[in-house]
């Protein structure tokens, strides 16, 4: 996802809304001032510092987002339940994505809503 400040309107900051994925559309909905869609670009605006702050936070974890997490200490990831059968990947038990696995755990954000688990080796 990408932000791009379109102008101010006197405390009102406008932003254009790129390459953003329905769930990361869905949480600008959730904290922006106001949300519309204009000509096809999703068009935002905030009008205090903490809104601005959490979109730069979203746009921020979407730039790192990939779709699997590589952990250091025993070559696990997480991925999609999906992913890992149809790749035919040793797994753990699936449980379902929620916003907090992604905000806390560090999951994709792309994995959240769906079903996901540990994928063991490559």
């Amino acid at each position: 996802m990408k932000l791009e400040i379109t102008g101010k309107n006197g405390a009102l900051t406008n932003y254009r809304i790129t390459e953003a994925s329905e769930v990361e559309i869905e949480q600008i909905r959730e904290i922006a001032t106001y949300y519309v869609n204009v000509n096809g670009d999703q068009v935002s605006g905030s009008a205090n510092k903490r809104q601005i702050q959490q979109f730069r936070h979203i746009e921020e974890r979407s730039t790192q987002a990939v779709e699997t997490k590589t952990t250091t200490n025993n070559g696990r990831r997480i991925v999609s339940l999906e992913q890992a059968e149809r790749e035919g990947l040793s797994h753990g038990k699936a449980w379902f994505c929620t916003g907090y696995h992604v905000d806390a755990k560090n999951v994709s954000p792309e994995l959240e809503g769906l079903m996901i688990c540990y994928a063991y080796g490559e």
